[in-house]
C-alpha cells in the first residue's frame, strides 16, 4: 500500500518462528510478529505476519526490485546487484523459501525422490535454472504466474547446492531437504508424512 509505505511478510502458522528470527535480525524493538486470519478458496487459515510502515525501507526495497506483488513482477537481479557472487545462491534459497516447495515422486515400493517446484515470473525461473546450469526443466503458465519443475537429479542437486553451508533458511523446508540429503535422495514415503 504505497500511500502508507507498508511492508508485510505473511507466513503460515507452522513457520512463525522464521518471523521471530527476522524480527531479531531487523533489530525491531517490539515483538512485531502478529497472528492473522487468512481466507483463501473459502477456507480459513491461521497465519502470522511481520509488518512495518516505513517510507525509507519501502522505497529502498522497491528501488531494488522488491515491488508490490513481487511474485508476479520480479526480474532476476543482474550479477552487479550482489556485492559478492557467492550471495546469488542465498538469494535463490530465500526466493525458494517464499515461492518454492520440495515435493516428491515415489516408485511402486514407496521409495521417494525429491521434486522441486518454484513459482514466479518466467524471467526469474529461467535465470534460476541457468544459475545451476540445468538443461532439462519445464516452465508452464499457472494463472498469473509461471511454474518451473526440475527432474529428479536436478531437484536433488538444487537442494544440495542451496543448503550447502547455509545458516538462514525456513526450518520446515530445510528439515525436509535434509531427509533427502541424508538418504541420498531415496526416502521412504512413511518418513515424509510428518513434513
Amino acid at each position: 500500500k504505497k500511500s502508507r509505505y507498508h511492508l508485510e511478510i505473511t507466513i503460515k502458522e507452522s513457520d512463525k518462528m522464521h518471523l521471530y528470527k527476522f524480527n531479531a535480525f531487523a533489530k525491531h524493538i517490539n515483538d512485531n510478529v502478529k497472528k492473522k486470519i487468512v481466507k483463501l478458496n473459502n477456507k480459513i487459515f491461521i497465519a502470522y505476519r511481520w509488518a512495518v510502515s516505513n517510507k525509507n525501507l519501502w522505497e529502498s526495497l522497491n528501488n531494488l526490485g522488491c515491488t508490490p506483488k513481487k511474485s508476479l513482477t520480479l526480474t532476476f537481479p543482474k550479477k552487479e546487484f550482489f556485492s559478492n557472487e557467492k550471495l546469488i545462491i542465498p538469494f535463490i534459497r530465500g526466493y525458494f523459501d517464499g515461492d518454492g516447495c520440495i515435493s516428491y515422486h515415489c516408485n511402486n515400493k514407496n521409495i521417494c525422490n525429491a521434486s522441486i517446484l518454484l513459482v514466479g515470473t518466467k524471467n526469474v525461473l529461467e535465470n534460476i535454472a541457468k544459475t545451476f546450469n540445468f538443461k532439462k526443466y519445464r516452465i508452464v503458465k499457472k494463472g498469473n504466474a509461471y511454474q518451473i519443475c526440475f527432474n529428479v537429479q536436478d531437484s536433488f542437486n538444487f537442494i544440495k547446492e542451496i543448503y550447502n553451508n547455509a545458516s538462514i533458511y525456513l526450518d520446515r523446508k530445510f528439515n525436509r531437504a535434509n531427509l533427502f540429503l541424508n538418504n541420498n535422495n531415496a526416502v521412504r514415503k512413511s518418513d515424509l508424512l510428518d513434513y
